[in-house]
């Protein structure tokens, strides 16, 4: 067993993260019931600068599905935020399959604001399709 404030991962400056990685190691600890070392290892792929890339389409929603799937509301925002500063949304097209598994995922952790914008950003492409009218 590593010592708690021990990285799982390191990654030489300069070098970004393998998403496809992330997301097996998310898979892993929820599996062998360590959840919550999910939160701390996204925290440091947040802290290397950057750690996301919108250009990594398949690594970037493994990682997106294996969060929601281990219930980490945290790390699912966390991931959002990592990939608007990245330019997903500007820079970067928005990939629908990604953005309606995002949505969704973070509409049911109660994050309803968040899931609007990536529905707002979703319906500048397809007219809102996705957004369901308030009542």
């Amino acid at each position: 067993m590593r010592p708690r404030n021990q990285s799982l991962l390191h990654h030489p400056i300069g070098i970004r993260a393998d998403l496809n990685m992330y997301a097996e190691l998310v898979v892993a600890l929820a599996r062998n019931g360590m959840s919550e070392e999910i939160d701390p290892l996204m925290g440091e792929l947040e802290k290397q600068g950057g750690g996301i890339q919108c250009e990594e389409g398949k690594g970037l929603l493994r990682l997106v599905k294996a969060l929601i799937g281990a219930q980490r509301k945290e790390s699912t925002v966390r991931i959002y935020g990592m990939m608007k500063k990245s330019g997903w949304g500007s820079r970067y097209e928005v990939n629908e399959y990604l953005g309606r598994v995002l949505s969704k995922g973070l509409r049911r952790f109660g994050e309803v604001e968040l899931a609007d914008e990536i529905d707002q950003e979703l319906g500048g492409l397809f007219k809102g399709i996705l957004v369901k009218p308030r009542v």
